[in-house]
C-alpha cells in the first residue's frame, strides 16, 4: 500500500530526527482516528532513522482489560533500551525505570510510544517525566493515540497538557481524499468516490476493502475483514483465530507450543492478514483484531482464552496483567484469583494505582475462596490502592471486611493494625471525630504489642491523626514510639509516616522549624520506597504545616513543589489541597486575584474529597467578603456546613472564623453565628 498523503509529514519527522543531536530533542504526538494510517507513517519513519544515525526504540500499550504497567517500556528493553531494562529487573520501581528509559535517550534513539490512550497510568507519568527532559537528549519520542477515544476526562489530556510547554510537535492525520483512493483504486473494479465516500477516506478501511479479488464495498469493515481471513486455508484461519484473542504480540515460539504450524504462519503473513512488528507476531490492525475476536463466538473464544492462558502461566516471564486477561474471559474462579492478584501487586510496584485498583476488584470477587487471613490481607491491599486514587469512601468499606476476616482468623494484632488503617480512611472520607476515636482505640489496645513489627505502622497512624486533631502532645508521644519500634523492626513505611506525623506536629503545634528536617527525612525515606503517597504527604504537610504558622517565605515552594509533584503522579487530593492552601496564603497576603483563581481551580467535582472544598471555600468566601462581593456567603456557609460535619478543629475554626468576619463587615446579626463559634473558639485553646 503506498504512504499517500503523507510524505510532507515524514519529511519533517526525518528532519527533526536529524536535528535531534546537535538541537537537542523533542516530542512529536501523532494523532487521528483508528486505520488512519498512524502505525504506516511510523513504520516509514523507522525504517529512515539508522540513516539519521538514530537506532529505533518501539514500545506498545495493548487493549487488554487492564493494561500492563509500564508496557511499552519492556518492549523497549527487548529491543535495546538497557538502562530501562535494569530499572524493571530491579523490581520496577518506576523512578527508576523512568530515570534508565531517560539514560538510555542518551544515546540518539527514536523513541516510539503507539497507543498512548491505551496506557497505564505508570506509562503515562513516564511519557510526562521523559517528555519534559527531552530537550536534553539527543533523542526524539514519538507517540501515538487515537484522538477519538481521548473525551475531555481522559488522563492523556493531562500529560498533553503538561507537554505543551515542552517544544512538542502535534500532528493530527486526516483521512485520504478523494484523489488519493481514486489512486489506491486504479486496476480494482471498483467505484472509488463510493469506496471514497462509504470508508471516509480511512486508509485501513480502503485497503480492506481493496484487498479482496472482485472488489465491492461492504456494509461494514468488519465484513471485510472477516472475507478476507475466510479466504485462508484453514489451518491459518486457525492460527488468526488464536492470535486475535492476545491484543499483544504473539510469539513464534508459543504458537509452536500450541501445535501450530510455521508454514501456516507463513500463509496468513503472505496474505497480510498478520504481520511481524519484530517483537512478535500481530494481527495487522486492532480493528481487524477485534473483528475476528467478536466472530468467534463465546464457546470458541473461551476455548482459545483458556489454552492461551495455560501456555502462558507456563512462561515465569509472562505479564500477569495478560494472564489476567486471558483468565476473566473464562469461567475459572482459582485462575482469575490467581492472576489479578499477581497483576495488582505488580501494578502497585510500579506506582500504576488506577490499574492496580482494576485488577484488585477482580480479585476479591474471589475472596471467599481463600483463608480468613489470606482474604483479610488481600482486601487490606486493595483498600491502600483506593485510597491512593481518592476512594475513601470505597475504602472504608473494604476495610471494614478486613478486620472481619481477620477476627475470624484469631488474628487479634492483624485486626487491630487495620482498623489503624481504616481510622486513617474514615479520616480521609471526612468522618473525623469517627477516626480520631478509632485510632485512639487502636494505640491503646496494641500497646502490651510492641515486640510485633505490625505495631509500629499503627503507633505511626495514631501520631498522624493525633497531628491531625491538633493534639500534640499526643502526636509527639506515639510518632517518636513508633519511630523506636520502626528502626528496630526495620519498617521503613512506618518510619516514613512516623516523621511526617512528628514534623507536622511541631511546626502546627509548637512552631518549631525543627519539624521541616523531620519532614524532609520522611520524603526522603518515602522516595526510597517508591512511596508517592509518602512523598505526596511531605509536600502537602510541609507547606500547608508552614502555612498556618504565617511562614509563607517556606510555605510557598513546598505548596507549588506539591501542585508539581500531585499533577505529574496524577494525585488529585495532593493537587487539589496544595491549590487550597495556597489559596489561602494568597488571601491572607492580600492577593486577592490569585486567591479566588486558585480557590475555584482547587474546588474539583462532585467526587472531590471534602478536604480540599474546606480549604478552598474559606478562601473564596473570606476574599469575597473584602471585596464586598455579594457572592460570599455561599462559599463560607458551604465551608461551615462541610467542616462542621468533620467535627475537624483545623477545619471548623477557619470556616467559623469566616462566617463571623462576613457578618461583622456586613453589620449582620452575629447571635447564631456567636453559638456556632464559642465552642470552637474553646477547643482551639484547649489544643493551645
Amino acid at each position: 500500500m503506498e504512504l499517500l498523503e503523507r510524505q510532507e509529514l515524514l519529511d519533517d519527522l526525518v528532519a527533526r530526527l536529524r536535528d535531534a543531536a546537535p538541537a537537542g530533542g523533542h516530542v512529536v504526538v501523532v494523532e487521528g482516528e483508528s486505520g488512519i494510517g498512524k502505525t504506516s507513517v511510523l513504520r516509514a519513519l523507522a525504517a529512515r532513522a539508522p540513516a539519521t544515525g538514530l537506532r529505533v526504540l518501539w514500545g506498545a500499550c495493548d487493549a487488554l482489560a487492564t493494561p500492563r504497567p509500564l508496557g511499552p517500556v519492556h518492549d523497549m528493553a527487548a529491543r535495546g533500551a538497557t538502562a530501562a531494562r535494569d530499572g524493571l529487573l530491579a523490581g520496577g520501581r518506576a523512578h527508576e525505570v523512568f530515570e534508565g528509559l531517560l539514560a538510555d535517550l542518551a544515546t540518539p534513539s527514536l523513541a516510539i510510544i503507539e497507543d498512548l490512550h491505551w496506557a497505564d497510568e505508570a506509562t503515562l507519568d513516564l511519557v510526562r517525566f521523559v517528555g519534559r527532559r527531552m530537550a536534553t537528549t539527543p533523542s526524539v519520542l514519538v507517540v501515538t493515540l487515537r484522538d477519538d477515544e481521548v473525551g475531555l476526562g481522559h488522563p492523556v489530556r493531562a500529560v498533553l497538557g503538561d507537554l505543551a510547554t515542552s517544544g512538542w510537535l502535534r500532528v493530527r492525520l486526516e483521512p485520504l481524499t478523494e484523489a488519493a483512493v481514486r489512486q489506491l483504486a486504479a486496476g480494482h473494479d471498483v467505484d472509488p468516490d463510493e469506496l471514497h465516500r462509504v470508508t471516509g477516506g480511512n486508509p485501513f478501511y480502503v485497503t480492506e476493502v481493496l484487498a479482496q479479488p472482485g472488489a465491492t464495498v461492504p456494509r461494514s469493515v468488519r465484513d471485510a475483514v472477516l472475507a478476507r481471513v475466510g479466504r485462508l486455508p484453514e489451518r491459518s484461519r486457525a492460527i488468526v483465530e488464536l492470535v486475535s484473542v492476545e491484543p499483544g504480540s504473539f510469539g513464534r515460539r508459543l504458537l509452536r507450543q500450541l501445535g501450530q504450524d510455521d508454514r501456516a504462519v507463513d500463509e496468513a503473513l503472505r496474505a497480510a492478514v498478520l504481520v511481524d512488528d519484530g517483537a512478535g507476531l500481530r494481527i495487522r490492525h486492532e480493528l481487524a483484531r477485534r473483528a475476528v475476536e467478536d466472530g468467534l463466538g463465546a464457546e470458541r473464544a473461551a476455548d482459545l482464552h483458556r489454552r492461551l492462558l495455560e501456555a502462558l502461566a507456563a512462561d515465569p516471564d509472562t505479564d500477569p496483567a495478560r494472564l489476567a486477561h486471558h483468565a476473566a474471559a473464562i469461567d475459572d474462579p482459582a485462575a482469575g484469583l490467581r492472576w489479578s492478584t499477581a497483576a495488582a501487586e505488580r501494578a502497585a510496584r510500579s506506582s500504576a494505582n488506577r490499574e492496580a485498583a482494576a485488577h484488585y476488584e477482580r480479585a476479591v470477587r474471589h475472596v471467599d475462596r481463600l483463608a480468613p487471613a489470606e482474604g483479610a490481607a488481600l482486601l487490606a491491599s486493595y483498600a491502600e490502592v483506593l485510597s491512593l486514587v481518592d476512594q475513601a469512601t470505597r475504602a472504608v468499606e473494604v476495610l471494614e471486611e478486613a478486620v472481619a476476616r481477620y477476627e475470624a482468623a484469631g488474628d487479634r494484632v492483624a485486626a487491630w493494625t487495620t482498623r489503624a488503617q481504616l481510622a486513617r480512611a474514615v479520616w480521609t472520607a471526612g468522618r473525623s471525630v469517627e477516626g480520631y476515636a478509632l485510632i485512639d482505640r487502636v494505640v491503646h489496645a496494641l500497646e502490651a504489642e510492641e515486640d510485633d513489627p505490625r505495631v509500629a505502622e499503627a503507633f505511626a497512624i495514631g501520631g498522624y491523626l493525633a497531628m491531625l486533631d491538633r493534639r500534640t502532645e499526643d502526636a509527639a508521644t506515639w510518632s517518636r514510639r513508633a519511630i523506636g519500634l520502626a528502626e528496630r523492626h526495620e519498617q521503613r513505611g512506618a518510619l516514613s509516616l512516623a516523621l511526617n506525623a512528628l514534623g507536622a506536629a511541631r511546626i502546627v503545634g509548637r512552631e518549631d522549624l525543627e519539624g521541616v528536617d523531620d519532614l524532609r527525612r520522611s520524603g526522603a525515606e518515602a522516595e526510597a520506597l517508591g512511596n508517592r503517597r509518602g512523598v505526596a504527604g511531605m509536600y502537602s504537610n510541609l507547606g500547608s504545616g508552614l502555612g498556618e504558622i504565617r511562614r509563607y517565605d517556606l510555605a510557598v515552594p513546598a505548596l507549588e513543589d506539591a501542585v508539581e509533584y500531585g499533577a505529574a503522579h496524577e494525585l488529585e487530593l495532593t493537587r487539589h489541597y496544595a491549590m487550597a492552601w495556597l489559596a489561602r496564603i494568597r488571601f491572607e497576603q492580600g492577593r486577592w486575584d490569585e486567591a479566588d483563581a486558585l480557590a475555584t481551580a482547587a474546588i474539583g467535582g462532585a467526587e472531590a474529597s471534602p478536604i480540599s472544598p474546606m480549604v478552598a471555600l474559606c478562601a473564596r468566601g473570606r476574599t469575597r467578603a473584602r471585596r464586598g462581593t455579594p457572592a460570599a456567603d455561599d462559599p463560607l456557609s458551604d465551608a461551615w456546613r462541610i467542616a462542621e460535619a468533620s467535627g475537624d478543629l483545623q477545619r471548623t475554626w477557619p470556616a467559623i472564623a469566616g462566617v463571623a468576619e462576613a457578618a461583622w463587615l456586613t453589620g449582620r446579626p452575629t447571635t447564631g453565628i456567636l453559638d456556632d463559634l464559642a465552642p470552637v473558639l474553646a477547643l482551639a485553646r484547649d489544643r493551645g
